[in-house]
């Protein structure tokens, strides 16, 4: 009276996982794969996250380093327009230079 028909013994074996199964190659050949995909996909994930984040550190600094050339354009400029009015309050060169000797005597008796 309590015989289990061929279909019972099926249903039962299909909620469970089957040993052969869990050894199958083939199905584990399938896992592996889709772990590797996985970690792939996560390393690409992560290193584009470093590209970007590297991106946006090197797009602050160049913009830091515009900020530092134009200061010190502004303090280039700065110093030669006082070069330009210095130069201005000293008397003009005279032709003779230093060790010109026509005008200096150079042995006094």
């Amino acid at each position: 009276m309590d015989k289990k028909s061929p279909k019972d013994s099926t249903d039962n074996e299909e909620a469970s996982p089957k040993l052969q199964d869990i050894f199958d190659p083939v199905t584990m050949t399938f896992k592996t794969a889709t772990n590797s995909v996985k970690k792939s996909r996560q390393k690409k994930g992560e290193y584009q996250k470093k590209l970007e984040d590297d991106n946006s550190k090197l797009k602050d600094l160049i913009v830091q380093i515009w900020n530092h050339i134009n200061t010190v354009e502004a303090q280039n400029s700065a110093l030669r327009q006082q070069l330009n009015f210095f130069q201005g309050c000293l008397p003009p060169a005279s032709a003779s230079t230093p060790n010109d000797t026509s005008t200096h005597e150079s042995n006094p008796k």
